[in-house]
């Protein structure tokens, strides 16, 4: 099942959407079932707000959801106005678009975690399924892979690989993790995080967005 972190804590991945009373009671998705998604973010780890909150990005102060809304991964007319509860919710199963982190595991700072930490988040512990088992597993509850994976930061997708990448490019990755558990056919992008610490022109950043978007409005929603 995916991930739900325990109580008191929300935190939750989402590859389908999660009803009000599911997030509320800290339920897994009975009532929204998992089918193939159009796009992935996957994430660094959940920050202390987005832990208690249950919702990725959650922090006011991260341009995570108005990014996504400005480069149109987020359509201008969907859910506008509403709280990022809402958007975080329904996206997978109103817009095909999913979220997780590589760490389940709460944290403010993405250094505090080394790489011993972020390797074990990559292949588990007895506690939380690795990231390649969690990918693997919605595969196969959904039946396909996702169309689009994205890394939303650049350090997470580098600390995959065995070596850690010195240098990550933004864009479509060309070159993947060792043991990476999704089909060929799934499109892998990294992006540069929208926390204001990545020291990104705002136009660049914005555009390498703009590029998912893109990609995404080319895959036919509902998938068939």
């Amino acid at each position: 099942m995916p991930y739900i972190a325990p109580p008191p804590s929300f935190w939750r991945e989402r590859y389908a959407s999660v009803s009000a009373a599911e997030f509320a009671e800290r339920q897994p998705c009975r009532e929204y079932a998992e089918r193939p998604l159009r796009l992935l973010l996957i994430g660094h780890n959940p920050s202390e707000h987005s832990w208690n909150s249950g919702v990725g990005y959650s922090n006011p102060s991260n341009r995570f959801w108005p990014l996504l809304r400005e480069a149109g991964i987020l359509p201008a007319d969907w859910r506008a106005g509403e709280p990022v509860e809402a958007l975080c919710n329904n996206a997978p199963g109103e817009l095909g678009i999913g979220i997780t982190d590589v760490l389940c595991a709460p944290g403010s700072d993405a250094q505090e975690f080394g790489r011993v930490a972020m390797r074990a988040a990559r292949d588990g512990t007895d506690e939380v399924p690795g990231l390649f088992d969690r990918l693997a597993a919605h595969t196969r509850r959904a039946g396909a892979p996702p169309r689009l994976v994205a890394f939303v930061g650049k350090r997470q997708y580098g600390m995959l690989f065995d070596s850690p990448l010195k240098k990550v490019p933004s864009g479509v990755q060309t070159v993947l993790p060792p043991r990476w558990p999704l089909d060929p056919s799934t499109e892998v992008h990294v992006l540069t995080s929208p926390s204001g610490r990545a020291a990104v022109p705002p136009a660049e950043r914005l555009a390498e967005y703009q590029a998912v978007a893109a990609a995404l409005h080319a895959i036919e929603w509902p998938l068939r």
